[in-house]
């Protein structure tokens, strides 16, 4: 069958590992399309919706290992989704909360070596979710874990669980060794 229109407009597509494609887009929030049947659906923000998407605007998508789906949005933060329960949990910035993003505006997320997250930002620099959920924020502020610019455009595994991210405004691309956190 053929695609909604509003796939048109992507931003993001992902395959995962059951063969389900999934379609971010800019606008008018996420589609899953399964072969295997034929029929696709649509994930779209709602007030009204608890554990619903957090925006319709997705900048990036991506499959951990244990199958779940992690969705960068340009607004309103990072998107976690069990596709078993169809609920999505949102990670966002907050003024309350240490332990958060430093940014909603996200662009890019990467799985690593070791299949930890990290998270792009727009304009804030990068942050790392480890095992315990808690946040790690790279940005340009002149401390040991400081980049060159704050907004990042792709991330990549280096040698030895290190990584490299590439920065726009000037920032070109920065190597972070994890063992010294800079």
């Amino acid at each position: 069958p053929s695609p909604p229109v509003s796939v048109l407009f992507e931003s993001r597509i992902l395959e995962d590992r059951k063969g389900v494609l999934w379609c971010a887009t800019r606008g008018v929030g996420l589609q899953k399309y399964q072969s295997f049947n034929g029929t696709w659906k649509r994930y779209q923000y709602s007030a009204n919706l608890k554990n619903g998407l957090s925006s319709n605007f997705i900048n990036d998508i991506i499959e951990d290992k244990q199958g779940n789906i992690w969705i960068a949005t340009g607004r309103s933060g990072l998107d976690f989704f069990d596709p078993i329960s169809e609920k999505f949990t949102n990670f966002s910035k907050s003024r309350i909360k240490k332990n958060c993003l430093i940014s909603n505006a996200l662009n890019r997320l990467f799985i690593d070596k070791e299949k930890e997250l990290w998270i792009g930002t727009w304009h804030n620099g990068l942050d790392y979710l480890n095992r315990n959920s808690d946040f790690l924020h790279y940005s340009m502020d002149g401390t040991a874990m400081s980049l060159s610019s704050n907004k990042v455009m792709g991330i990549a595994d280096a040698e030895k669980g290190n990584l490299w991210v590439g920065l726009d405004d000037g920032g070109g691309l920065e190597y972070i060794d994890r063992e010294r956190n800079k």
